[in-house]
């Protein structure tokens, strides 16, 4: 590791000697164990925001919403935590609902549970696994018939605990016209979703597993490339990427037991 460490700084100093770039050796730390940039601590084993424990421990103490400006500035606080927590925009649409031009602001069970939720998620923060570039990934995909969000985790084998281990996450909220689209052009969009946003790790070994057992055939005659025009689109789109479907069922939540399993 420390071998590795003096390669690579002998290689960026190289480079800033090279284009004669000058830099203030009182901001430089080398040979430590662990970084703070940008609020993330960054070190061997992947990403934390154990640099940002204030941010969310006022999140735990944060009082009831009881306006729309209020709701807004607590989901402004809670933003910043997305990236770390699965299924976000899913934990937080009651609440983002609210914030609509035209809906009353009534803080219904629904509205306390989710701001329950959302606490205890943020509470949970997870580990983000810094990726090998040169070792496969896997894209996990969810949409829900009832739910009006999509959520993506791109995650990969940790050959150190021999398990999965999350890269990264993200969700939206569905726009309105995409709230009426079927369950499997739902899941096929949710699969775009996060094949566009991962795009800079997504090549032919990445293997994209959703609960829908129609999404097994993308890429054959036999898919889903009948349909709306839409739905041709991104199936071109896919193929042009070569990717691998799979199918699990929603039982076998492998996305669920790495954010548990974390390690410490």
């Amino acid at each position: 590791m420390v071998d590795q460490h003096e390669e690579d700084l002998r290689r960026v100093l190289g480079c800033l000697r090279k284009d004669e770039y000058y830099v203030k050796i009182s901001k430089y730390k080398f040979f430590v164990p662990k970084v703070v940039y940008i609020g993330l601590e960054i070190s061997d084993v992947g990403v934390s925001l154990r640099a940002e424990l204030k941010k969310a421990e006022l999140v735990q103490t944060w009082p009831k919403p009881e306006n729309k400006h209020e709701l807004h500035v607590f989901l402004g606080l809670c933003n910043w935590f997305r990236r770390f927590i699965y299924k976000y925009s899913h934990v937080t649409a009651p609440l983002t609902s609210l914030l609509q031009v035209k809906v009353e602001f009534v803080w219904s069970e629904v509205c306390e549970a989710a701001f329950k939720e959302l606490k205890e998620k943020i509470a949970e923060l997870i580990l983000l696994f810094i990726p090998d570039p040169t070792r496969p990934f896997n894209l996990y995909v969810d949409a829900s018939e009832k739910e009006i969000c999509i959520a993506t985790a791109l995650m990969q084998w940790d050959l150190r605990v021999n398990g999965l281990r999350v890269v990264a996450l993200t969700s939206r909220k569905l726009v309105q016209a995409e709230q009426k689209y079927p369950i499997r052009e739902k899941e096929l969009l949710a699969v775009v979703f996060g094949v566009k946003t991962f795009r800079i790790y997504v090549n032919h070994t990445t293997k994209v597993y959703s609960d829908h057992k129609s999404l097994k055939w993308l890429g054959t005659s036999g898919g889903l490339i009948e349909g709306p025009d839409r739905v041709k689109r991104w199936a071109i789109f896919l193929n042009a990427l070569s990717i691998v479907p799979q199918y699990i069922p929603g039982s076998k939540n492998i996305v669920a037991d790495a954010l548990s399993c974390r390690p410490s």
